[in-house]
């Protein structure tokens, strides 16, 4: 990892060529050998976790923002922002066929129909 930052969440993406790596504000995104490939960064809030998707297509991180945003991993461009009113999300999961995802927020999950 590079330097000696605290990274709160990990995700692998399906394949193993990637590693995601939220602290704070930035969400680094590292190859297996573990060189930046890319930083993504919010302007004020904090990633809360992150996950791809099963397919490996995508990217997603949750934030105290009260978003979702999902990044396309051929270019780390962000596809998609979804905002529930569910409070601050905390945490996220994609289903192992990738057709559903799931946040949670305070004390309420919110569950959709991916259909990117």
């Amino acid at each position: 990892m590079p330097g000696m930052m605290h990274y709160g969440r990990l995700a692998w993406s399906p394949d193993g060529r990637h590693l995601a790596a939220a602290s704070g504000a930035s969400l680094t995104v590292l190859d297996s050998h573990g060189e930046i490939v890319a930083r993504l960064r919010l302007p004020s809030k904090y990633y809360q976790d992150v996950a791809f998707t099963p397919c490996g297509r995508f990217l997603a991180a949750v934030s105290n923002e009260k978003t979702l945003k999902v990044y396309e991993t051929a270019s780390w461009s962000l596809r998609h922002e979804l905002a529930w009113e569910i409070g601050p999300l905390k945490t996220l999961a994609f289903s192992p066929d990738g057709m559903l995802g799931a946040a949670s927020g305070t004390r309420k999950i919110v569950v959709w129909d991916i259909d990117w």
